[in-house]
């Protein structure tokens, strides 16, 4: 068999056992439960704060859903992997705002025009 068939055979076939469908299916709703507060923190920036003030301050859990959310990538990886895909869809889809809450830069080249041993000063004034 396939390596791609017994994949698709792996994700296709339900948990056999009670207690691991009843793990599998909390750990998905739990996952879909962070997945959705983290697209609503992500979007909260887009809310106008004169109508809807509880829903632009809900900008301030992102963090926490965030870490929430890779929890339960972690979670489901090693309890449930047929569910992993929950949240990595959820955190896939939100990478816009991860990548604006979280600017991390590998790109290690010559082109930001710093010598070695000097210092650059990054600030948002």
């Amino acid at each position: 068999m396939s390596c791609l068939r017994r994949l698709f055979h792996f994700f296709r076939t339900p948990e056999k056992r009670a207690l691991a469908r009843f793990i599998s299916l909390f750990l998905a709703g739990a996952s879909w439960f962070t997945v959705i507060a983290l697209w609503l923190c992500a979007l909260s920036p887009y809310v106008d704060p004169r109508q809807f003030g509880a829903a632009a301050a809900y900008a301030l859990l992102f963090p926490l859903f965030l870490g929430g959310t890779v929890g339960m990538a972690v979670l489901c990886l090693v309890f449930a992997p047929r569910r992993v895909w929950i949240p990595l869809f959820g955190l896939l889809l939100c990478s816009g705002s991860i990548r604006t809450y979280a600017p991390i830069n590998l790109n290690r080249g010559s082109s930001g025009g710093v010598a070695s041993g000097e210092i650059r000063v990054m600030t948002y004034n």
